[in-house]
Order: C-alpha cells, then sequence, then structure tokens
C-alpha cells in the first residue's frame, strides 16, 4: 500500500466518524490528533485540502451549506452501508449540521477571485433561491437545530459527570496493591509484596466520541475480556437475524473448507457451544459472525464471536457462509488485553495467584471507560483499524487501569 493510498485510508476513516461531514478545520484537527501528524496533502502535489478530497471521487462527497461552508463526507458504498446503519447518532458531535446541505460543491473558476468565497451556487438564475422560504419554516428549522444541540448536550454533560473522576491522574497501580494486602498471604513473597506493571489494549473497531461509558461482561481468560457498549444491544441483534434470514437455508460448510483467520456464520444454539453464554439473550437460536481461530482433531472448529468476544466450539454442520457485504462490517464488540498482569519475577512467568486475583477482580466489577487518545494501524489481516488509549475504573473507585499505547508502541498490539 502506498503512501497516498494510506493517508486516504485515514482520512477516509476520520471522516467517518462526522455522519453529517466535517468542515476543514475539524477534518485537519481530528486528522492530527488521531494520526499525530497533519494531512500531508501538499506532499502529494496538491495546493489545498479540497483539492486533495476532489481527487478521489469515489471515496468522499464535499458540500456546502447555507453559510458557504464546505463540508467534506466519506462517501456511503456497498462495504460501508452495513456500518453507518450500525454507527450510533447519540455520539456525533456534528449533529447540528444535519439540515445544512442545500448545495453541492461546484469549484470556483479559474478566472474568478479565488478568496471571494469558497462555494458557488450550484443553481441558475431562474431557479428559485433555496435558502429563501418563509419565516415559519425557517423557524421551526431554528428550533429543531437547538433541540438537537440541548440533547447532544445533555448527553455529553451525563458523561462527562459520570466520568470526570476518571480523568483524574491517579496511580493506576495503588488501588490492586492495597486490594492485594487484603487478599489471603500465599507462599509466593513476591505476589504479597508487588503486582508488576500492565498495560491495556483495547481495540476499537467503531469510532466513538470521548468520554464513553462501558461495562466489562465477562472475561475468558487471563489476558483477553471484552467490553460491550450498551447503545449497541439492538444493532447486535438485528444483524445476528439478517445473517440468520440469509445463512439459515444454505447448505453446511465442509471442514476441509473452513480456513482460519476467516470469516462464516456461526449457529449457536446450546449454552454448552459458549464459553460465556453472553450472547445468547439475543435469541435462543440465530447465526452470528464467526473468525475461525483454530480447526480441531474431532471435526470442529474454534470461532471467535466478533460482534461479543466469545469464543465458541461447533462442528462444520453449524457453519455456513457469511452473506455478502458482512465481512466488511465494522465489528461490535471491542477487545481489551492485559498484556503485562501479573508478579514481577525474573522468569517474567505469571503465577496462578496473581492470574486468579486479576480474574476475580475484573469479573467482580463494572468499569467505567474515558478514552483519552486514538491511534490508526493495520491489523495483521489488512484491515485498518483505530486504536485507543483510555481509562478504565471501577464503578465503585476502587480499581483504576491506565493504558498507555505510546511508550508501549503499537508494534507488539499488532
Amino acid at each position: 500500500m502506498s503512501d497516498l493510498e494510506l493517508t486516504h485510508k485515514k482520512v477516509y476513516s476520520v471522516l467517518k466518524a462526522f455522519l453529517n461531514g466535517a468542515t476543514e478545520q475539524e477534518l485537519k484537527s481530528e486528522f492530527k490528533s488521531f494520526a499525530g501528524y497533519d494531512i500531508p496533502f501538499e506532499s502529494y502535489g496538491f495546493d489545498s485540502l479540497t483539492s486533495f478530497i476532489a481527487s478521489s471521487p469515489n471515496l468522499y462527497l464535499i458540500k456546502c451549506n447555507i453559510d458557504d461552508n464546505v463540508l467534506y463526507l466519506a462517501k456511503p458504498s456497498e462495504l460501508s452501508s452495513s456500518l453507518d446503519r450500525l454507527m450510533s447518532t447519540q455520539h456525533n458531535n456534528d449533529i447540528y449540521k444535519k439540515t445544512d446541505y442545500w448545495r453541492d460543491y461546484v469549484p470556483t473558476s479559474k478566472a474568478g477571485n479565488a478568496t471571494s468565497g469558497s462555494c458557488e451556487k450550484a443553481v441558475t438564475e431562474s431557479k428559485t433561491d433555496p435558502t429563501e422560504g418563509s419565516e415559519q419554516q425557517q423557524q421551526q428549522q431554528q428550533q429543531q437545530q437547538q433541540q438537537q444541540q440541548q440533547q447532544l448536550q445533555q448527553t455529553l454533560i451525563l458523561d462527562n459527570n459520570v466520568l470526570a473522576i476518571v480523568e483524574q491522574h491517579a496511580d493506576v497501580l495503588s488501588a490492586l496493591i492495597e486490594k492485594n494486602k487484603e487478599c489471603p498471604k500465599s507462599g509466593d513473597d513476591d505476589l504479597n509484596n508487588y503486582i508488576g506493571p500492565y498495560r491495556l489494549l483495547i481495540r476499537f473497531y467503531t469510532f466513538f466520541q470521548s468520554p464513553f461509558p462501558g461495562t466489562i461482561l465477562h472475561i475468558e481468560n487471563p489476558s483477553l475480556f471484552s467490553l460491550f457498549p450498551n447503545c449497541f444491544d439492538y444493532e447486535r441483534c438485528r444483524m445476528a437475524e439478517t445473517i440468520f434470514k440469509a445463512a439459515a437455508h444454505g447448505d453446511p460448510i465442509f471442514m476441509n473448507d473452513i480456513h482460519c483467520g476467516k470469516l462464516y456464520a456461526v449457529m449457536c444454539n446450546d449454552l454448552s457451544f459458549c464459553c460465556c453464554g453472553v450472547h445468547l439473550y439475543t435469541k435462543a437460536k440465530n447465526f452470528y459472525r464467526g473468525l475461525c481461530v483454530e480447526k480441531l482433531n474431532n471435526g470442529q472448529a474454534l470461532f471467535r464471536l466478533i460482534d461479543y468476544g466469545c469464543t465458541v466450539t461447533v462442528g462444520s454442520n453449524f457453519v455456513r457462509p457469511l452473506p455478502s457485504g458482512f465481512d466488511s462490517v465494522i465489528a461490535l464488540s471491542i477487545d481489551c488485553k492485559l498484556d503485562g498482569v501479573g508478579i514481577f519475577s525474573n522468569d517474567e512467568e505469571w503465577s496462578d495467584e496473581a492470574i486468579n486475583y486479576m480474574k476475580t477482580a475484573l469479573r467482580n466489577n463494572s468499569f467505567n471507560v474515558t478514552v483519552k487518545q486514538q491511534y490508526f494501524a493495520e491489523s495483521d489481516f489488512g484491515v485498518f483499524l483505530p486504536f485507543m488509549s483510555v481509562v478504565l475504573k471501577s464503578s465503585d473507585d476502587t480499581m483504576e487501569m491506565n493504558s498507555d499505547l505510546v511508550e508501549n508502541g503499537l508494534a507488539a498490539a499488532l
């Protein structure tokens, strides 16, 4: 992948967070906060950001609002249409632009004054100006925009009140050390005195505006657990039902045709198939998107349900081809890894006591999440994903976990 293609992919990913479009300043600011540098459009021979965006009409749209402000949008496509339906509008900070589209962007002519305005009207003089209307319609539009802004502000104020304490810089290990002192003493002196440094890796497969509250529902093993955003419960159910309608009458896949690293439609209708059972609240019998992790010797395969975080072991008769288009939809689960939890020891191995302690602490607490920073990186499967640095703090304020992807780097995360 060339540098230009990578830059376009980053810009497109950023614009997907602005469902109603981003101004030039918003796009530049958001891109820099995510990627850590400015959009290098000049290095590719473009004199402006608008010309850079206009060079890829297959990726972007350019619109103008009633104030002649240019708005950049990520162009909907067959691959991203499902994602557009799944993204929750309550987290978008551009909702005030929703009714501001009046005309397409038309570049100024070379003979005209380039500084006279950023947009030209895409209507002829014989046509009625679309900005003209009755005073009653204008008042209704203004009232609607004010109501939308008030609702958005109320949502943000609520989140800030809930998570204000999380944003304070505190000793992230102090709570764990204090809780460890209260645990029954074991024969391992290192465990009794010290819990080694750790870091969290949270893979966000969709965009959320900071701060974002979440809850840890379960943990599979000491090094991997999942966070589920509450606002996506209905979306998981709807996606599972849609896949079921498309895959239920299909033919099963032979085990030789199942490959690790590929996505399939997996049926799970019994608690014994699942190591957590969390996803089964959606429906007693359904198909879910499963990533093949391992092929077992007994004619079964291990799948990770990417929209729920859990793993299931099923036979090939419970596996169907995934319907077209669903393989590119961004996963709804948020995978979290504890990369270094454990005691400090010379051989750098985790003791069973330390692992069980962390499992119990994570399972018995619910956490609030504050997003601190976001980064972009490419996964092993070639999918370009945003990574986020977050703070997790338990609802009873007894435990805090702080990730730091800057110091630890992204190479190990992938």
